[in-house]
């Protein structure tokens, strides 16, 4: 697929999914606010780790910090703009990529929370799509992801529009992602959306206020059953 994709944030879900696109010879553009992140990445690649030898390796992206990123005037512009920061940096993000954007792209949070009508406030609700994702990873230093869950489970990605339903355009979004992991194309995000802010309730919390990773507070069976009250 011959694409451009623009993806700002190149933390932990952003620089993974850039990876992965990039390998795949997808046409990708990363743009992240961390001075340090963006020159890890230059000089030596952004570095993967995963729960198997296969997910361990190093792709060289194209990257900008905010700074740099207005030469993308210069470029064609991009078909599909992924948001893949922070939620409360959802509005100034989107509207920051918007220019760069053709005027029929497609916008997508892939951020871990609901933030669909926020890039659709910027983006218009007919450009907007959301994909939700069940990838545990984090950048634990400049230029480095780690990620501490299975490869390969059913749905890793959802995708769904934001009005719901199935279009082709959709259908060619869920391919474009299928070198990341599995995909689901879905009538119906806000469901998954849901269930995951169900799931984070439970964990999140306890596993800041303990120092615990979520695989580990479910190994400890009071910490377990407090998480289910919640």
């Amino acid at each position: 697929m011959s694409e451009r994709i623009l993806i700002i944030g190149a933390g932990a879900i952003g620089g993974y999914l850039g990876a992965y696109l990039t390998r795949a010879v997808r046409q990708v553009t990363l743009i992240d606010p961390w001075a340090e992140n963006v020159e890890a990445i230059r000089r030596d690649g952004l570095s993967l780790e995963g729960l198997t030898p296969e997910e361990y390796f190093t792709v060289p992206l194209n990257i900008l910090n905010l700074g740099e990123a207005q030469r993308l005037h210069l470029e064609p512009p991009f078909d599909i703009g992924l948001v893949a920061l922070k939620s409360y940096d959802t509005l100034w993000a989107t509207q920051f990529i918007r220019p760069f954007i053709r005027t029929e792209g497609v916008f997508a949070s892939t951020q871990n929370c609901i933030n669909d009508a926020r890039v659709a406030s910027v983006a218009g609700k007919e450009n907007t799509l959301g994909i939700f994702i069940t990838i545990a990873a984090e950048l634990y230093a400049p230029g480095k992801v780690r990620r501490g869950n299975q490869r390969g489970a059913p749905g890793t990605l959802r995708v769904g529009e934001f009005g719901g339903g199935i279009t082709p355009r959709l259908q060619r979004v869920g391919e474009l992602l299928q070198p990341v992991d599995s995909v689901l194309v879905t009538p119906d995000l806000y469901a998954h959306r849901w269930t995951k802010l169900s799931i984070n309730a439970m964990r999140n919390s306890i596993a800041a206020a303990s120092s615990l990773t979520g695989n580990d507070l479910i190994r400890h069976e009071r910490v377990r059953r407090f998480a289910i009250r919640l």
